[in-house]
């Protein structure tokens, strides 16, 4: 749907039924500017959560042509499906029918742990490269000849354009499938880098509430990458507000820092889950300090630096794993 973004009214949201996705669409609800779609394949089976939301239905398989379509109904789409190696197709396929959909924004799902652009990153995970990839597609669509339109006046116009938002580690997920090297039943937390490298982390709250704010600024953001957080804290800051809300002692564990190691990258070259997750975590240390990527900073969406108390999200964090 070719528009001026300054009219962003529908919003497809494709994976409403991940963890982000859900917080997605909690955020847009209630918000009176946006009217809200959701993309799922045919075989999902979850409950929709709103009887007042538009549900499409497209193939297992994600065809191009019937994706499409049904993203062409709306202004913008916000793909919060889960970025693994084996479902990196359906991102590119979905990115494709946002654009020949003439849809005006595209977010993708580069939300999490660093920013793809970061080169160490892509050296350590193939996830990341794939995610790099997702970005300069739709980076190259947007700037590309196919996105020209001429007006009968002779102005030029793109109208499809993108905005990349990236969050840093998720602490409250990262908690629940313990992710983050962090054990609450053994009150263990892996320490890399001896605790004291800051890096940045955010909730999917957070990362809901910036999807909101980039609708909402959409000539700020436009074909930007905007990173926010939740707070940037050290390794040991993590380990004593664990601490604080649990009033017990945590035993650090050394971990070394073996992002760049030959074994632990073959090992995730290859699949294998334990070494994917102990270097994303990692990359997501080491690499995560936002102060020098260049992009949007969040306070010039109007989001605060700190935008939720640590001890707060650690205490929702460990309640969520009991679930």
């Amino acid at each position: 749907m070719a528009n001026q973004l300054a009219h962003i009214k529908w919003v497809t949201v494709v994976g409403d039924t991940t963890p982000l996705g859900k917080a997605v669409v909690e955020a847009l609800i209630p918000h009176p500017g946006y009217a809200l779609r959701v993309l799922r394949p045919v075989s999902s089976e979850e409950p929709v959560a709103h009887p007042y939301m538009v549900v499409d239905r497209v193939p297992d398989d994600w065809d191009s042509e019937i994706t499409m379509d049904a993203l062409s109904a709306s202004h913008a789409v916000v793909n919060c499906l889960d970025v693994t190696w084996e479902n990196r197709w359906k991102h590119h396929r979905v990115a494709e029918a946002a654009f020949r959909g003439e849809v005006s924004r595209y977010i993708p799902a580069t939300f999490g742990s660093v920013d793809c652009r970061n080169q160490q990153a892509r050296r350590a995970l193939k996830l990341y490269e794939e995610k790099y990839k997702l970005l300069k597609y739709v980076k190259d669509k947007a700037l590309g000849p196919d996105n020209i339109i001429e007006h009968p006046d002779g102005s030029l116009t793109r109208p499809f354009s993108w905005t990349s938002i990236v969050t840093g580690l998720f602490l409250d997920r990262g908690i629940k499938d313990r992710s983050l090297s962090i054990d609450p039943a053994l009150r263990r937390i892996g320490i890399f880098d001896g605790g004291y490298t800051y890096c940045s982390y955010s909730t999917v709250r957070l990362a809901a509430a910036a999807v909101l704010r980039v609708l909402d600024n959409p000539d700020k953001t436009k074909n930007k990458v905007v990173h926010v957080q939740s707070f940037c804290v050290s390794q040991d800051e993590l380990k004593a507000s664990l601490e604080r809300v649990t009033h017990q002692r945590w035993t650090p564990v050394s971990m070394g820092l073996p992002v760049y190691t030959p074994f632990l990258m073959n090992l995730a070259q290859n699949d294998h889950f334990e070494a994917t997750k102990i270097l994303n975590h990692l990359v997501g240390v080491v690499e995560g300090d936002y102060a020098t990527e260049s992009g949007l900073d969040m306070s010039e969406l109007g989001m605060p630096m700190q935008m939720e108390p640590l001890d707060y999200v650690v205490k929702k964090g460990l309640e969520l794993e009991g679930n």
